[in-house]
């Protein structure tokens, strides 16, 4: 991952060691090690004859594609995104954060999960990854905060947007995951040791 390029506060503990569901942390560990199931990681191993997606879009299956392209989960990216503009205005809000920057911090909640040239700094959202957009490059030195208020909003800020960012990731592979193991007729009761990687003894 091109982690040098987003933010580089360290993301919240509770998803990873305190959450009673360690799905999110776990689609993290094998996205982040390009184990996830999709059909063009498995096609490279032999496991599939196409790399196509299985989910009826005209693509490559590949693990980008299906997290920021794939039409099936628009609707889910769509609700992600008003939810983490909302939560990102109510913070400004309430800390009671005004000037021309907070435009720019709501435009990145705004694209935290599609492709923009200027919130992104490689142009292509990471949010499948647990990366967010930098957030000292998205507020200017001429802020006119105080020292205090800024150590307040970056940490509240980002750890939020990591957050949805792998919530959201969690959502659609978890979906994603039912989808195929219907597609393949694998019982459910398999699905977390058959389908959230690849076989890697391939």
């Amino acid at each position: 991952m091109s982690t040098w390029a987003h933010d580089n506060h360290t993301p919240p503990d509770y998803p990873y060691i305190r959450a009673t569901s360690a799905h999110s942390a776990a689609v993290q560990l094998y996205a982040r090690s390009s184990q996830l199931a999709t059909a063009d990681t498995l096609f490279r191993r032999g496991k599939l004859q196409d790399n196509g997606c299985r989910l009826g879009c005209n693509e490559v299956e590949s693990m980008r594609h299906l997290f920021v392209k794939c039409t099936i989960y628009q609707h889910w990216r769509d609700e992600a995104r008003k939810r983490v503009m909302e939560n990102t205005t109510l913070k400004l809000t309430a800390m009671q954060i005004e000037g021309s920057f907070t435009d720019n911090l709501i435009s990145a909640a705004e694209f935290l999960f599609s492709d923009h040239p200027t919130i992104w700094p490689l142009h292509l959202t990471m949010f499948y990854l647990g990366q967010i957009p930098d957030l000292n490059a998205l507020i200017p030195p001429d802020h006119g905060l105080n020292r205090t208020t800024m150590l307040k909003l970056k940490p509240h800020l980002s750890s939020d947007w990591h957050m949805s960012s792998i919530r959201l990731a969690g959502r659609i592979f978890g979906d994603y995951q039912k989808r195929m193991a219907s597609y393949n007729n694998i019982p459910l009761k398999t699905l977390s040791s058959r389908t959230i990687r690849s076989d890697q003894h391939s």
